[in-house]
């Protein structure tokens, strides 16, 4: 698997997030769920090569 970071992304991240305000809550580079689980806004994303 192949990963990239994406980190200057972040920001279009959030906004997409704030999107969905229903299901969660953006606080700085974290998101929280509306169960209160608070976790990191990932920008690191893996793309795994198919043979075709």
């Amino acid at each position: 698997m192949e990963w990239t970071e994406l980190s200057g992304h972040l920001p279009r991240v959030q906004a997409a997030l704030r999107a969905h305000a229903t299901q969660v809550t953006v606080d700085g580079a974290d998101v929280v769920h509306v169960g209160g689980q608070r976790e990191p806004i990932v920008t690191r994303v893996g793309l795994r090569p198919v043979a075709t």
